[in-house]
């Protein structure tokens, strides 16, 4: 589409170029975020490039009397800023003085300045380019839609070029080769030349510098990766950058897998190298051929579906060690599948295993759905760490471990085919409850009346392995399993005919509630002990498919009388870390943005219904694309697939949007048509998009990406309506109301990043979208006062 004749071409490619790189950025903080702490960082990355977005135009709108902050010359100094903050930013808060650790917030208070610093360090780019963008929209009012879809299109190609960046390159090089796009933006930019050849040399040096000599992103000291690093002779043998994850591999002579492993077998399993992604256990290669290999895997309660009975067909999910499979191999299983969702993770695992297994490379949930063949056994990756967790994984998605993907497996599996599972057992005991509690309900919703005959489950000191059969549980393999208990002093927690007795024989608990727990959960009143039980053990669904989300905000009370305020908060760090980020991002939000631009109200007469207008936009615009991320993640099989797809998919289709909208003579009209089919389509997608996305999920990746780009893109382009048509008509061209306007609508987008996922965890993502088309409809109403 061609900008038409008149609208200020430099203006649009610097727009775009710098847009481009910010979006490239954001993308690339979030992973930078994932490897250096986890991934629910994610929305405090957004926060704080909407924070800097708002932040800008509160400060143009109070500094509207001074025409420097109009002229080129600042326009200049503010690309060139962008540059070099985008090249430096990331490596300065990566500085001892700066970097904070997640686990350190609840004993060191000095941990919340340094997340107060790394925000006012990261927020630079975006603040500069924000700058860049606002003082286009003021010199130029009657070419808002123009400079909105360079913007937003600039942006939707930044995500693609962060995609292709991090295939080649390591993410603490990428800020810097981002950080060229706002050079050529000076390059393009209206201009004393000698200011720009001063500035661009400056800038080049800056940004060339940061590409051959950036500071790595440092990892959380609770990482596995950083323990592992500190061993004696620890030695990084490789290192490789995707979209799905950095994949490191390390060896040292000290490394041992062996989950759980029985207390009567002496020896351990020696180790080729272990492959961490984004600085957690991913997998671990042992040397093919080993004896050492069978003996220990035979002493795992993850044996248990082998001694069963034997095995022709198996699947493997996500399998967290290369033994797993050399195991399933020397157990005579004649066809093997192993299905891993990080191509890179595939390729080690197959160079290492040879021939005689077939490796796919794709998302688990996919494969399920796509799968025709009948498998005697389907084994899930272990669930939880070792002693516990303190729940950063809580906010995280897993739809590996939702009542759909079960269901999903259960009809994947042989007449007399069963599902295993194993977890670390946690206290206060939260994840072999809820795991049980998703198989029972699977077993229910496949009509089986009686459960507890389809299941069996092995304890030893620290890990259960639970089993869930197509058919009943026989005498013969019950006795197995006892014999099986017996020889490796593990203990049988669950059996058809199992005895009290027998469940506490080798490995005893201190506090023996477990099994009280388990015969709740197995009754058919199990919802009652939902309500009772302190931590949120109900199922996981794919509309919130949180299954390591624990915490309730209700049992704070309880718990804390009976473990003390720091242990609590502990046990929910993951969820109380989103609060937080709300919080604190809210907070800074109303101290930067709303604050003075409120108080600029009251003396120059803005409108409430102008600030609930912008409001609202902000806010609705973020809660979609924040819970479309989450909906389109396991539909792509991949977070970043996922992220990098909607988000440039939801900005190039509204730049269209924005650019057709200059095209509407009736203003006001096209903006109340706009915001009512926005509203319309999100209530239509409340209920209908799930059940779409479910039929074509089973088809190619590229055959999805249409598919997205077929539903979204009628939204998205609507979408993109609203925002130039609103700044051109409602602030009337003035340059304060347009920056005013700017600055609350990145307010309000600031605040409802979190609340987006509080939401979408605590009722489900389907309510995110209700609420967006609601705040939409306040919009529409505002907008026609």
């Amino acid at each position: 589409m061609t900008i038409r004749i008149g609208t200020p071409i430099r203006s649009s490619i610097v727009v775009g170029l710098v847009s481009a790189a910010v979006i490239a950025y954001e993308l690339l903080l979030m992973q930078a975020f994932s490897i250096a702490q986890w991934s629910h960082f994610a929305y405090l990355v957004i926060s704080i490039a909407l924070l800097g977005f708002g932040a800008a135009g509160s400060f143009l709108a109070l500094m509207k009397g001074l025409a420097i902050f109009r002229s080129n010359r600042f326009v200049l100094l503010c690309i060139f800023l962008v540059a070099v903050s985008m090249a430096w930013s990331l490596s300065i808060s990566q500085l001892p003085a700066v970097r904070f650790d997640t686990y350190l917030l609840l004993i060191d208070h000095s941990q919340v300045w340094h997340i107060i610093t790394t925000v006012f360090v990261l927020i630079l780019p975006f603040f500069f380019s924000a700058m860049i963008i606002v003082i286009a929209f003021q010199r130029y009012p009657g070419s808002f839609s123009e400079l909105y879809f360079a913007s937003m299109t600039g942006s939707g190609l930044g995500g693609i070029l962060l995609l292709a960046l991090s295939w080649w390159f390591l993410p603490h090089r990428i800020s810097g080769l981002i950080a060229i796009l706002p050079v050529f933006g000076l390059i393009v930019a209206e201009g004393s030349r000698g200011l720009k050849r001063v500035l661009c040399a400056v800038g080049l040096s800056a940004v060339f510098l940061a590409i051959i000599c950036p500071a790595r992103i440092e990892m959380s000291e609770f990482k596995a990766m950083n323990y592992a690093q500190d061993l004696p002779d620890a030695s990084l043998l490789s290192e490789r950058n995707s979209p799905f994850g950095l994949v490191q591999t390390l060896s040292s002579s000290y490394l041992r897998y062996a989950p759980g492993m029985s207390l009567k077998h002496g020896d351990v399993l020696p180790l080729k190298y272990v492959i961490y992604n984004n600085g957690e256990w991913a997998g671990s290669v042992s040397p093919v051929g080993v004896k050492a290999v069978s003996d220990v895997m035979n002493h795992l309660v993850e044996a248990l579906p082998y001694i069963m009975v034997s095995r022709n067909r198996i699947l493997l999910l996500n399998p967290g060690s290369l033994a797993e499979i050399i195991f399933a191999r020397e157990k005579g299983v004649g066809e093997i599948d192993a299905v891993f969702d990080n191509p890179i993770i595939s390729r080690l695992y197959e160079r290492e295993m040879g021939e005689g297994v077939c490796f796919y490379p794709k998302d688990p949930r996919a494969f399920l759905e796509q799968n025709r063949l009948e498998y005697d056994l389907i084994t899930l990756p272990i669930i939880n760490s070792f002693g516990g967790s303190s729940e950063v994984y809580s906010m995280r998605p897993d739809y590996l471990m939702t009542i759909e993907a079960i269901s999903e497996a259960w009809d994947s599996l042989a007449v007399n085919g069963v599902l295993s599972v194993s977890c670390w057992i946690d206290y206060p005991f939260r994840a072999p409850l809820k795991l049980l509690a998703t198989i029972t309900e699977v077993l229910e919703a496949a009509g089986v009346k009686e459960p507890r005959t389809h299941i069996a489950a092995v304890r030893g000191w620290s890990t259960i392995c639970f089993i869930m059969k197509k058919g009943q549980v026989t005498a013969v393999e019950s006795e197995r399993i006892r014999d099986f208990c017996s020889q490796r002093l593990f203990d049988p927690l669950l059996l058809p005919d199992i005895r009290q007795d027998e469940q506490e024989r080798y490995n005893y608990l201190q506090d023996r509630s477990l099994f009280d727990y388990i015969d709740r959960v197995l009754a058919k009143e199990r919802g009652d002990f939902y309500s009772e039980y302190d931590f949120y053990i109900r199922p996981a669904r794919d509309m919130s498919p949180f299954f390591s989300r624990f915490f309730q905000l209700t049992s704070i009370p309880r718990l804390t009388e009976i473990m003390g305020g720091y242990t609590v908060q502990c046990l929910g760090l993951g969820y109380l870390v989103v609060l937080i980020t709300f919080v604190v991002v809210s907070a800074l939000a109303v101290l930067l943005i709303l604050t003075p631009l409120l108080s600029e109200r009251l003396r120059h007469g803005g409108s409430i219904s102008l600030c609930l207008f912008f409001l609202c936009l902000g806010g609705g615009y973020i809660l979609v694309e924040i819970v479309l991320i989450q909906y389109f993640i396991l539909y792509l099989g991949s977070p970043v697939y996922s992220a990098s797809g909607v988000i440039s998919f939801m900005l190039i289709c509204s730049g269209l949007g924005s650019i057709a909208s200059g095209r509407f003579r009736e203003k006001r009209l096209s903006l109340v048509i706009s915001l009512i089919s926005v509203v319309v389509l999100l209530y239509l997608y409340t209920f209908l998009l799930n059940p779409v996305l479910r039929l074509t999920i089973s088809s190619p990746l590229p055959v999805k990406w249409l598919v997205c780009l077929f539903i979204l893109g009628p939204l998205f382009f609507v979408m993109g309506i609203p925002f130039p048509v609103g700044l051109s008509t409602l602030t009337g061209g003035d340059k304060a109301r347009i920056a005013w306007a700017w600055g609350v609508n990145g307010s309000s987008s600031v605040a409802c990043t979190a609340m987006a996922m509080i939401i979408a965890v605590e009722v489900g993502m389907g309510w995110v979208l209700l609420v967006s088309a609601s705040v939409y409809l306040v919009a529409l109403l505002s907008c026609r006062r």
